[in-house]
């Protein structure tokens, strides 16, 4: 309110509760954190203050966001009123250097309309791109154990990741800003081994994995 108001104030309402120099050197952490943030993410508008909160219902990726940030502050929980939604978890974090690093890959609290996929180093793309999917992505089993693997996003961003992938895909467009890309049986498998190659336990969402694993059972099927 004080900023708001444009009054001056010597307090400092925030502390950095994480590795500061987190994201000073790629790294495959780093290109799946920024994966994340890419999807599921909210950089603030500077008249509120810097920040940049991650929040995801899968718990167990915000741990291990916890675990390579060094993020040492609380989780928020946010349980819905409705019960056919699920609780959501969120971790922040507060300061210039999280906030500029993001707003200066083009990124800010307009996300859902202006969204783009980052440049960065090719060998860090499948990271990214895994991050991306663990936040906005889906992967699911059909009938018959048919595969279907979708991400969504802004223009930018799904035909961004298309074009690095090289897989055949269907594009459907979800809202006015949000489009979707969909690969289904071989290819979707396809993409998910891209996605999961020479990947780690601590920079992938459990479930989805889990899923990708189900994924190979049906292949293994077909090619008896």
């Amino acid at each position: 309110m004080a900023r708001k108001l444009g009054l001056k104030t010597k307090y400092r309402w925030f502390d950095h509760k994480y590795n500061e120099d987190f994201l000073d050197v790629w790294s495959n952490e780093v290109a799946w954190f920024i994966g994340l943030i890419l999807s599921d993410w909210y950089i603030s508008n500077p008249i509120l203050g810097k920040f940049v909160r991650l929040k995801m219902c899968d718990r167990d990726v915000i741990d291990k966001v916890k675990i390579i940030t060094n993020y040492h502050n609380g989780v928020g929980v946010h349980k819905p009123k409705n019960i056919k939604y699920k609780t959501s978890y969120s971790v922040e974090f507060c300061g210039n250097k999280f906030w500029n690093f993001f707003t200066n890959m083009g990124l800010d609290y307009r996300k859902s309309y202006i969204a783009k996929f980052p440049t960065i180093p090719n060998e860090y793309k499948f990271d990214v791109i895994r991050g991306v999917f663990d936040g906005d992505g889906s992967v699911s089993i059909g009938k018959k154990g048919y595969p279907f693997a979708r991400i969504c996003g802004t223009i930018d961003v799904v035909e961004s990741i298309a074009s690095k992938i090289g897989l055949h895909k269907t594009t459907h467009q979800n809202t006015d800003h949000n489009y979707i890309i969909q690969y289904t049986g071989e290819r979707a498998v396809k993409f998910l081994d891209y996605l999961y190659l020479n990947s780690i336990e601590l920079t992938r969402m459990n479930r989805k994995y889990y899923k990708y694993l189900d994924t190979l059972k049906w292949k293994e099927k077909r090619y008896r």
